[in-house]
Order: C-alpha cells, then structure tokens, then sequence
C-alpha cells in the first residue's frame, strides 16, 4: 500500500502539511526538571482533533567570524517522548511506516519556527535529534551512516538586524 509522506511548509508561525490535513503551531516553551533543559509544547491538529505533543531540549552558543549562532536541539530520543510520537502517529490514523513518520513529525517541528524574526542580534537554528538507541529500541533501523546522535531535521534562521534604530 502505497501512501504520501508528511510534507510540512512553514505558515507564519506554524507549520502546515495540507495532504493529510495536519498543522503543528509553534511551541509553548519552559523550563524543564532537568537543569539547562526546555521543555516544547506544541499543539497539533488535524480538522478539529487537537492533540499535543512535547519533548525536551537544549540550547548552545557559537561563534564563527565574530557571528553568533544559537542552536535549540530538541530531542525525539527520550523513550516517553518517542512513544507518544507514535502514539500521535496512530491518532493523527497516518498509514506509513513508523521512521517516515518520525522524520516527517521532526521536519514539521522545526518548520514552525522558521517564519521568525525576532533574532536580532544572532542567528538561529533549531534541530531534532533522535537517539540511535531509541530507534533500536522500537524496532527502526536507524540510517546506515547514521552516528549515535541523529540530526533528524533542522531549520536555519538568520539574524534579523533592527534597521534605523539609534542606541
């Protein structure tokens, strides 16, 4: 049986894929038990059924040729967040397999956040990243080349510098 793969389009804040009717909106953000985690709370719906989802995540600072870049990696890798992931998989009645799923969730994820412009003085990227181990642990293959950490998708946001502002 054949079926179309999660296809999500960035959409002001949220992130649409009008084939299986789905739209992700951008996430709820707070501090999670874990110290120097977050905790992403995103809504998701599919006509009129709402559902949530939320996983954990972190964030790192770099510098390259004096520009700075914040990364936010949320995490799919954790054992309850990967099985309400298929949980959702299941409720949203999605008909492929279990990895397509995963990998097109992550890509709606980081989509809901690529319509921003509030990084004024850096630039942001935000990844999913999924555990190897998670994947064995329920039966998925992970990709052959694929190290311990898997980048699952990631989206990339340039700085949006404030023009004719004085300081």
């Amino acid at each position: 049986m054949s079926f179309t793969p999660l296809r999500f389009e960035a959409n002001d804040g949220s992130a649409v894929d009008r084939q299986h009717g789905i739209e992700i909106f951008e996430s709820r953000i707070q501090p999670a038990e874990q110290p120097g985690e977050t905790e992403y709370q995103f809504g998701v719906y599919q006509g009129d059924k709402r559902f949530g989802f939320g996983c954990n995540g972190t964030q790192r600072v770099s510098e390259d040729g004096g520009r700075t870049q914040r990364t936010f990696v949320l995490n799919l890798g954790q054992d309850a967040t990967f099985e309400w992931a298929l949980q959702l998989k299941g409720w949203l009645e999605f008909p492929g397999d279990d990895r397509s799923f995963l990998w097109g969730l992550a890509d709606g994820l980081v989509k809901t956040f690529q319509d921003r412009t509030d990084n004024y003085d850096e630039d942001v990227r935000y990844e999913v990243v999924i555990d190897a181990g998670a994947l064995q642990r329920h039966g998925i293959a992970a990709p052959q080349d694929a190290g311990q950490e898997i980048l699952v998708a990631a989206v990339d946001i340039p700085m949006h510098p404030l023009s004719g502002v004085r300081s």
